[in-house]
């Protein structure tokens, strides 16, 4: 059980490396996000809705994604770059995968606010030491000291995993050749093709809008015209009216 959840971490921070690569952050990884294919074999990290691009200039500061596994810098309102939140949001996907339980828990979201920010991180007896090493260097309360995703790649605990003539090294490296096809975070890409086709049908709304407008104001100018020139005509059927009067009148006068 553990060597398959083990094998599901792998291809996790697999799949978080490419969208790294292409400048994605996830920013509400947890396990609810994470699916596995019916034969178990493959994970597919899923919904992207809080997915942004990320640059090392810029710092993103919306506040975002699921308390229990949320960096302190969400809570504190501090900027942040975003690989580094999904970072800790995996270090406590695997911890709660090894130890089934949460690192920084509480009754409320208040009360797991406080103890992601100020509680010391602490481990069951059975956890191995290097296990702890990395999960310590992925829960670091600042996001500058937090290790980075291909760090935790490289790291002693993941050495099974990354033996270069592994299967699953093997799947990855043709994972990562191939674009990110195989294990989901292709979503990214599939995000930002959503988000560019959402943005179409707005544009494309805004501009029926501003069409519809036109016509309505083309119309209202034509009736405002129409009635113009009603109303003219019945000024000049009025004259032509009142001068068929006086010219009665004067005749019965005569």
């Amino acid at each position: 059980m553990k060597m398959r959840c083990d094998h599901s971490f792998f291809q996790i921070v697999s799949a978080m490396l490419y969208a790294h690569s292409k400048q994605i952050c996830h920013r509400d990884l947890k396990p609810e996000n994470i699916l596995l294919t019916p034969d178990k074999k493959e994970v597919w990290v899923a919904d992207w809705g809080f997915s942004e691009r990320f640059s090392e200039e810029a710092q993103l500061r919306e506040r975002c994604g699921t308390t229990l596994y949320a960096p302190p810098e969400m809570f504190l309102g501090q900027p942040y770059r975003g690989p580094e939140t999904d970072t800790w949001s995996l270090g406590v996907v695997l911890y709660a995968m090894r130890t089934g339980k949460f690192p920084f828990g509480g009754k409320t979201n208040e009360e797991i606010a406080m103890n992601v920010v100020g509680s010391v991180l602490r481990f069951p007896s059975d956890v191995s030491t290097r296990l702890k090493e990395l999960i310590t260097a992925m829960l670091a309360k600042r996001g500058s000291k937090r290790i980075r995703l291909h760090e935790v790649m490289e790291h002693p605990w993941l050495s099974p995993l990354n033996d270069p003539g592994s299967q699953l090294m093997l799947s990855h490296k043709s994972y990562m050749q191939a674009g990110g096809s195989s294990n989901g975070s292709s979503s990214s890409g599939d995000r930002d093709r959503g988000r560019e086709k959402e943005k179409e049908k707005e544009e494309k709304k805004d501009d029926e809008g501003d069409d519809k407008g036109k016509e309505k104001e083309e119309e209202k100018k034509q009736k405002d015209k129409e009635e113009k020139v009603n109303g003219e005509k019945k000024d000049d059927k009025k004259k032509e009216d009142g001068g068929e009067d006086k010219d009665k009148d004067k005749d019965n006068k005569d």
